[in-house]
């Protein structure tokens, strides 16, 4: 029984990491939107979108990981 309990403070740890890196890339995410670096955004939606995905956020994972691929676009047809 103790082990499984440390299972659940396991988990419980580590999903409040997973939010708090999410609050961090995202204030990232922010500046370099406003340095207008497409490169370094395509960075950090990758990272907020892969942080989604371990943290169960499918929706919000697909969201960011087609703003990776607009940013490339954006990057290479300008």
């Amino acid at each position: 029984m103790l082990l499984g309990s440390w299972k659940v403070v396991e988990i419980s740890v580590t999903k409040r990491v997973g939010i708090v890196y999410c609050a961090l890339c995202s204030a990232n995410l922010d500046i370099v939107r406003e340095l207008n670096d497409h490169v370094a955004e395509g960075r950090a939606c990758g990272n907020l979108g892969n942080t989604h995905y371990l943290l169960g956020n499918f929706s919000l994972a697909v969201s960011f990981h087609q703003e990776v691929i607009h940013c490339h676009f954006v990057q290479y047809n300008t």
